[in-house]
């Protein structure tokens, strides 16, 4: 009796398709696959979100809105010893807007940059005992880096209107382009940068080191004009604008500050050559990401 059901179940075994475990193989297959677990995983995502939102302001009365504190006090301190001791401002009209533009956009990409560095070695503890799509962390964090760049948004808009700034309603569009473009660009190396920094610990202080150097290396204290004027060799300028934080900030700039020229031309067209490149970008680092993720429960 025993034989005759071992048999049968052997069948039965023999008989059942296999089924495959994990993400498909080929690169549009995996990545397509990948999607669609962690679209089945949005409110997860949500709620990582809202931990991380509430974590960082937890215990603060005014919540969220010290999210402004750092960068207002940092455009401060620039306009006052950059803009007028320095004399900044005296080539550039409405110098305070277009450092407060270029500053917000800048704040996005590095604040995205800096939480994705360490979104898998701070939550350890998930990515070893829960069975999920790890890139809903590094999502997570550039997601929290948008919500705070829309509050420092909000205040410039209060800003320009309170002084009367001029803003050139036309190149919205181009601008919210440019920030949807930026965040792709920060997520795509955020995912590549994450993945790293589960196997190379330090790469997070090379990241803080690369993230001064790209501040300085972007058009928030000073102008593109200025740097056409300083640098005569044309590939080299082009090389400086190939820049996706540049590009992004200059959208903003082409919509939000209107007091004078950016001294960049087709600026809509350059948003959308670098937002194409960094969805290319994006869908290389996240097969990079899927390659490595299989480790990181190990390393972490």
């Amino acid at each position: 009796m025993t034989n005759v059901v071992a048999k049968t179940r052997f069948r039965r075994l023999r008989e059942t398709p296999m089924l495959r475990v994990g993400s498909p193989k080929g690169y549009f297959a995996g990545t397509l696959d990948s999607i669609k677990s962690i679209f089945m995983q949005r409110q997860l995502i949500a709620l990582v979100i809202r931990r991380e939102l509430r974590t960082k302001y937890k215990g603060s009365f005014t919540g969220i809105l010290w999210s402004l504190a750092r960068p207002l006090a940092m455009i401060v301190i620039y306009y006052f010893f950059v803009g007028q001791i320095l004399g900044a401002a005296r080539s550039i009209p409405d110098f305070a807007v277009y450092m407060f533009t270029g500053f917000a956009t800048w704040a996005l990409f590095s604040e995205s940059m800096a939480s994705a560095t360490l979104s898998l070695v701070g939550n350890a503890g998930l990515v070893r005992k829960v069975s999920l799509p790890r890139e809903i962390f590094p999502i997570s964090t550039t997601s929290v880096a948008v919500v705070n760049f829309l509050t420092q948004v909000g205040l410039l808009i209060v800003f320009i209107v309170i002084i009367g700034s001029p803003v050139n309603f036309a190149n919205i569009g181009i601008a919210i382009m440019g920030i949807a473009m930026l965040v792709t660009f920060s997520l795509a190396l955020g995912l590549l940068v994450s993945a790293a920094t589960v196997f190379f610990r330090d790469l997070q202080h090379l990241v803080d080191v690369a993230l001064m150097f790209l501040f300085w290396g972007s058009p928030v204290l000073y102008s593109v004009v200025l740097v056409k004027n300083l640098v005569t060799v044309d590939w080299v300028v082009q090389i400086y604008l190939a820049n996706p934080v540049t590009t992004a900030i200059l959208s903003m700039q082409s919509a939000f500050w209107g007091a004078g020229e950016l001294g960049v031309g087709n600026i809509g067209l350059r948003v959308a050559i670098t937002w194409a490149i960094s969805l290319v970008l994006l869908w290389f680092a996240q097969r990079v990401f899927n390659r490595l993720q299989g480790s990181f429960a190990q390393e972490l």
